[in-house]
């Protein structure tokens, strides 16, 4: 899930300009004593409430994500550092901004939800490493999400990030903050040492039984060899099959001709226009030779007691509504003027500009499509070889 808004949470800049003034504002009208609360609320930001679940789920994970860096980090150091109060202190800021975007009307579409949860690696396949559903629920299900917790929650962040980036655009932090930073980076110590030698305090003698036992069982950590785990690995890749793929001559014109139809080769042509419509032919062919000549469009439709002109800038053939004109306006080039008789009428075109990007030709392709096509080959046969290697382990074949 997205951690941009947590991130924010913990700088000491958002607390002090975001946070703090967030939270304060709700004190005067809906943040309770966190101690009493009321039902499962252990604290309540406006209409916002942090429950005793939300809190220990919360905990829970910021627990679990410190475990993965530190094994043996224990519930007692966790204790030592408060990490249950900054984890509370975490979600009521985030209630609070939440009830603040509440007040503003702030929503998240879906269309920006999804767009969000496809740019998470996560959830790419692995292979194409475009977004995979089936990798999406996978990795949700490992994880103990389910599809509608998962994206409540990724929705709220980004609404909670919306609201962070507009409050700190263009924030600058007060002098006072500033000064006090540098002076903090910019301190200095002078000391002077006197170091004692381990000899100095003599002849401590050998410990004895019992103070070497009580000393183990008082430093355990340091007497316990970590866990360890000794595992096999088989691996299958895509590019440990593609020298087998053999792609054939027509499956490479085949994609070459679905990757021109579509446009994918290059970039469309497109024509910056002006327009000017007329009641009848020869108004349009004097219209037109007044652009040709290079006279201003507006000066024209005034003397011609036109409508104003329309300007097309940089528009793809589908852009031009009339598909007459834009059929004609495509057939010219940068310079040309004409009279066009379009579906709505006649028209007296002018093209301000014109781009005819150069299509690659199929053997300058070639190369390109067949990495594609073997790739795609590769991938399907990953599958298959993988399904043949789990019927065999099924039936009691070792991995080697």
């Amino acid at each position: 899930m997205l951690s941009t808004t947590r991130n924010l949470a913990r700088s000491p800049l958002a607390v002090i300009i975001i946070i703090v003034p967030v939270v304060a504002a709700f004190a005067l009208f809906g943040i309770s004593d966190i101690f009493t609360g009321t039902g499962n609320a252990v604290a309540l930001v406006g209409s916002e409430r942090v429950t005793a679940q939300e809190l220990s789920r919360a905990y829970a994970q910021q627990v679990n994500a410190i475990r993965r860096d530190n094994p043996r980090f224990t519930d007692e150091e966790a204790d030592q550092m408060q990490l249950g109060e900054q984890v509370l202190s975490r979600l009521i800021a985030e209630h609070a901004i939440d009830a603040k975007a509440d007040e503003l009307g702030m929503a998240v579409s879906d269309e920006a939800l999804m767009t969000a949860v496809r740019e998470i690696p996560a959830f790419s396949n692995p292979f194409s490493g475009q977004f995979d559903r089936a990798t999406y629920r996978a990795v949700l299900a490992d994880n103990e999400f389910t599809e509608n917790a998962f994206e409540s929650g990724l929705r709220a962040e980004l609404r909670r990030n919306q609201f962070l980036s507009a409050a700190l655009s263009g924030v600058q932090p007060p002098a006072v903050f500033e000064q006090a930073r540098q002076a903090f980076a910019g301190e200095r110590r002078a000391m002077r040492a006197l170091f004692l030698a381990p000899s100095l305090a003599g002849d401590v003698g050998d410990p004895s039984d019992d103070e070497l036992r009580a000393f183990i069982a008082d430093n355990p950590q340091a007497f316990t060899r970590p866990e360890q785990r000794r595992f096999t690995l088989v691996r299958v890749a895509p590019q440990d099959l593609i020298a087998d793929v053999d792609v054939s001559e027509d499956d490479l014109r085949q994609l070459y001709d679905i990757q021109l139809e579509n446009g994918e080769l290059a970039d469309p042509p497109t024509r910056s226009v002006v327009q000017l419509a007329a009641n009848d032919e020869a108004g349009a062919q004097a219209a037109a030779a007044r652009l040709a000549a290079g006279e201003n469009p507006e000066t024209i439709a005034a003397e011609l007691g036109l409508a104003p002109p329309v300007i097309f800038e940089a528009a793809e053939a589908f852009e031009i509504p009339d598909q007459q004109v834009s059929a004609a306006t495509f057939a010219m080039q940068a310079g040309e003027a004409r009279a066009v008789d379009g579906a709505l009428g006649w028209r007296a075109v002018r093209v301000e500009a014109a781009t005819d990007p150069v299509v690659p030709s199929f053997e300058d392709r070639r190369e390109d499509l067949q990495a594609n096509l073997a790739g795609d080959e590769a991938e399907a046969r990953v599958f298959d070889v993988l399904a043949a290697f789990e019927e065999a382990r099924a039936s009691g074949a070792s991995l080697e």
